[in-house]
């Protein structure tokens, strides 16, 4: 039987033609994890979900990994006479057949029947496929194929499909990771004088713009109307609460709006203070310094990705 119609993989503004070539095979899965097959499971019809099992007659599409994509299958040549196929199509109205996938984890993909060709093996009969990805900018796309009877095989530039032939394309897609949050910070100090206190206008752990001014501007020798712990000790719990007051600030009253580390301490550093109104209380025994360094670090501009603010004049 002759195959060797010239056929070219679509192109188009948007699209990703990513079956140029295959998977690295150190990060491919194995063939024996997807059993090749010759007979054609009859119940399976276009559009069905199914395995990721290559079966001749069909053309099937296998998702996984954490982003989405709309693939396009396009018809582009058959053998000596046509084999009369059915793809997939989602899109109706659009031109083309498409389908829009979503992925499923590694050990189960998401597959569906895209395409399904009847031809006659013994008279040539059959048609050529080629499919494309449109996907998010920046999503890295990773393609792997299987051909009925022989398992992980070298992805083509197009897929004969007839009762001889049949595919499996397996598509991860990775999107790619956010870009770390940025910003600059003030220190607990900044908070405290007449430039910085009236930037405080969001009401932050329950603590009113005004409860929070008052708390900044208390020491253990000038208290005021705050109170902490037992008897106002120990002392450095003031201290860790206006660094928490600090860093909440700095982000816009967002705990998880700082690096990892940071909002893991506002984490613990919430976890083991509480209180309301003018009235701070510990929760537990934590070990405040430890959790106050990694807050002042923040708050003192030490941290990758956010400075210290520029308006502000730190005097050693």
């Amino acid at each position: 039987m002759q195959m060797n119609k010239k056929v070219a993989l679509m192109t188009s503004a948007g699209l990703v033609a990513f079956l140029a070539a295959c998977a690295d095979p150190a990060t491919a899965p194995t063939s024996s994890k997807f059993v090749t097959e010759v007979n054609r499971d009859a119940v399976l019809n276009v559009g069905d979900v199914t395995n990721a099992t290559p079966v001749v007659t069909l053309l099937k599409i296998c998702k996984i990994g954490d982003a989405s994509g709309t693939f396009t299958i396009t018809d582009v040549g058959n053998g000596a006479t046509s084999g009369t196929p059915t793809i997939i199509d989602d899109n109706a109205g659009l031109a083309g057949n498409q389908k829009t996938m979503t992925p499923g984890p590694d050990a189960t993909p998401n597959c569906v029947v895209a395409v399904e060709d009847n031809g006659n093996a013994t008279i040539d009969q059959g048609d050529f496929f080629t499919v494309t990805e449109a996907v998010a900018a920046g999503v890295v796309t990773q393609t792997t194929c299987f051909l009925a009877g022989s398992g992980l095989t070298p992805c083509p530039a197009s897929f004969f499909i007839n009762t001889a032939h049949g595919w499996t394309v397996l598509v991860r897609n990775t999107a790619p990771p956010p870009p770390p949050p940025t910003g600059c910070t003030y220190t607990k100090g900044w908070y405290q004088n007449k430039n910085g206190a009236p930037t405080i206008v969001l009401t932050i752990d329950g603590r009113t713009p005004d409860q929070q001014r008052a708390i900044f501007e208390a020491s253990p020798g000038q208290p005021g109307s705050v109170t902490w712990g037992v008897d106002n000790k120990p002392n450095n719990l003031l201290n860790l609460y206006q660094q928490l007051l600090a860093a909440l600030n700095n982000l816009g009253g967002n705990a998880l709006g700082g690096p990892n580390s940071v909002d893991a301490a506002i984490a613990a550093a919430l976890a083991a203070t509480g209180g309301s109104l003018l009235n701070i209380t510990l929760v537990g025994t934590p070990d405040i310094g430890a959790l106050i360094t990694p807050l002042s670090n923040f708050n003192e501009g030490n941290v990758a990705g956010f400075p210290h603010c520029d308006d502000e004049i730190i005097v050693n």
